[in-house]
């Protein structure tokens, strides 16, 4: 288990990195706005994007925001982002192009091609994670998983199999619990399942449902290492986060004590990011039940970092006189990362 001590210790590592490099980067936020994608989730609110933009400008000496994709990118091809091996170009995009699992894929995918580096996961990794279906599949070999079954708009006879059950259903590639609806009658699984088709036009989770604590971990990867922050748990009127209760921040954070259960969640996401490969920062989100087990929930590639979220509160707790630790420190991840390959090609010229 990471104690508090440890994980300051590795967080600190990464803002003195970042501040040392003041000068030799530009940040890039490329907002999500609505007008340019008919995505169903995953904006940012407008006063959570005015906090992101502040933290990263308050992060940086250089920094450029962008509320529109098309204009980013009509900069990188006039060359108005020239990147060199001493000024590097950091991206951190919310945008999002298209309505399918690719929707977030576009931008990272192209700034890359650009030697462009990605604050957040790489296009691959951030379309696996649109996906719940494919990386609950890749999951269950190394977390919890509740047994879960997909519905594509062909497959009608599962539901002659289903049991006499609650059900959590929701949307394979929306987040912000969008969708996401608690069946308590088995009478009622087959109409709700099919409306959420209708209404999303992509595959539908049926999920068993799970009784207990909502608990959220961030977890940065360092130089490929997960590291696994302070467990936050999600208090809540509902049994489950609505998108009633998301849309209006109608839920607050309180910081998990128990020791063994920290362990427990901390060493679950090392093993699923390992697998998972993922990349800057993400959330693993479970479901904890009465005997203290952790199943998993959710996977947010790019989580929530305005000040209303757990990965907000988890820096807030370990560096209370720094609004701004938060941002640094992703900051931080990336520049090491760099700075550590760049090392790696200088002993071994042939990689070059």
């Amino acid at each position: 288990m990471e104690s508090h001590s440890q994980l300051y210790q590795e967080l600190n590592e990464l803002i003195t990195f970042s501040q040392s490099y003041s000068g030799k980067y530009t940040v890039v936020f490329i907002n999500g706005s609505k007008l340019y994608t008919k995505a169903n989730s995953g904006y940012l609110e407008e006063t959570e994007a005015s906090e992101i933009n502040r933290g990263f400008k308050n992060s940086s000496e250089k920094y450029i925001f962008y509320n529109n994709p098309s204009t980013f990118v009509g900069d990188i091809i006039l060359n108005n982002l020239p990147t060199s091996k001493f000024h590097k170009i950091l991206l951190y995009s919310t945008a999002q192009i298209g309505i399918d699992i690719n929707r977030r894929s576009f931008i990272p995918n192209f700034s890359s091609l650009h030697n462009i580096h990605n604050l957040s996961c790489d296009g691959y990794t951030l379309a696996l994670l649109q996906n719940k279906m494919h990386y609950y599949d890749i999951a269950k070999n190394y977390v919890n998983v509740p047994k879960t079954t997909v519905f594509t708009n062909q497959n009608f006879e599962i539901f002659e199999r289903m049991e006499n059950k609650r059900y959590i259903v929701k949307p394979s590639y929306e987040c912000s619990a969008k969708g996401v609806t608690l069946v308590k009658d088995k009478n009622n699984l087959k109409e709700v399942v099919i409306n959420l088709y209708n209404q999303f036009q992509q595959p539908i989770l049926i999920q068993e449902y799970i009784a207990g604590i909502e608990v959220e971990v961030p977890v940065l990867i360092k130089n490929m290492r997960p590291v696994p922050l302070l467990p936050v748990k999600i208090k809540k009127e509902k049994s489950f986060l609505s998108e009633d209760e998301v849309d209006s921040n109608k839920y607050g954070f309180e910081l998990i004590k128990d020791a063994k259960l920290i362990n427990k969640l901390q060493t679950s996401v090392k093993k699923l990011m390992l697998a998972l490969q993922a990349d800057g920062l993400c959330r693993v989100d479970f479901i904890v039940d009465e005997k203290g087990e952790p199943w998993l929930f959710d996977i947010a590639a790019l989580p929530l970092i305005s000040s209303h979220s757990s990965c907000y509160t988890v820096f807030r707790e370990l560096f209370p006189n720094d609004p701004y630790a938060l941002y640094k420190a992703l900051i931080g991840i990336k520049l090491i990362h760099q700075s550590a390959q760049y090392s790696m090609l200088e002993k071994s010229p042939s990689l070059l």
